[in-house]
């Protein structure tokens, strides 16, 4: 079991003229292993993660349909293998 087999997923988004109304996250790419915490809610948790690296995608829907997305990327790495440490990093990419 690694030592961080979880991480904090932050989404947010504005509305022009309306509200939102829906925040939906999916995994586009990575290992098998993985569980979303509530993917309907902008602040999620993404559990059980492996080494590899992940890609998610948020998706955020206004009441007039209008949607906007974001990618954020999630790398889980050993850091020292000889000691087995494990480190966990994310970095937002933006389309």
């Amino acid at each position: 079991m690694l030592p961080v087999s979880s991480v904090p997923l932050n989404g947010s988004g504005v509305s022009r003229g309306g509200f939102l109304i829906s925040f939906n996250w999916t995994k586009l790419s990575g290992p098998a292993s993985f569980h979303i915490v509530n993917p309907y809610n902008p602040v999620i948790e993404v559990e059980l993660l492996i080494e590899g690296e992940y890609v998610f995608e948020l998706t955020i829907t206004g009441d007039k349909g209008i949607s906007s997305k974001d990618i954020m990327s999630v790398l889980v790495s050993i850091t020292d293998p000889g000691c087995g440490a494990w480190d966990c990093c994310w970095q937002q990419v933006t389309c």
